[in-house]
């Protein structure tokens, strides 16, 4: 996280992980006469999002990325 708020460059708030998830479904298995129908579970997006507090999930871009003097 702390990589994306120095890569975009953000200096100030709180900022945290987003991420987004799809789902699938599909009959898989490791044989033919032994297929289970399973859900699949892809992440579709991840990046930065503003928060209100700071959490185990966010942090203060003003300590991760202080602005250069």
């Amino acid at each position: 996280m702390t990589a994306l708020i120095q890569q975009q460059k953000i200096h100030e708030g709180i900022w945290g992980l987003y991420v987004e998830f799809g789902i699938l479904a599909a009959n898989i298995g490791p044989t033919q006469e032994d297929v289970n129908p399973a859900a699949i579970v892809p992440i579709v997006k991840m990046g930065l999002q503003k928060f209100d507090q700071l959490s185990n999930i966010a942090v203060d871009a003003s300590e991760v990325n202080p602005k250069p003097k």
